[in-house]
């Protein structure tokens, strides 16, 4: 995933840095990486916003799973 993919995908889905540190698991500090194209975006995680981009998943449910996952 580019850097141009990985900031329209937050754009239209309206995520910000601290929501795909949570997604990932990862820090602010890395996601700040990916946008800028200094790292890669992890490949589970290009997943989840493809997947967002196509409407398969919500970010509602997204967010859902996250609760979940964290109790």
């Amino acid at each position: 995933m580019t850097k141009e993919k990985l900031l329209a995908i937050m754009e239209i889905a309206r995520l910000s840095r601290e929501d795909l540190a949570a997604v990932s698991g990862r820090t602010t500090r890395q996601t700040y990486a990916w946008t800028n194209g200094e790292a890669p975006v992890p490949r589970p995680l290009a997943l989840v916003l493809y997947a967002l981009e196509d409407n398969a998943i919500t970010f509602e449910w997204l967010a859902e799973a996250i609760k979940r996952d964290q109790q």
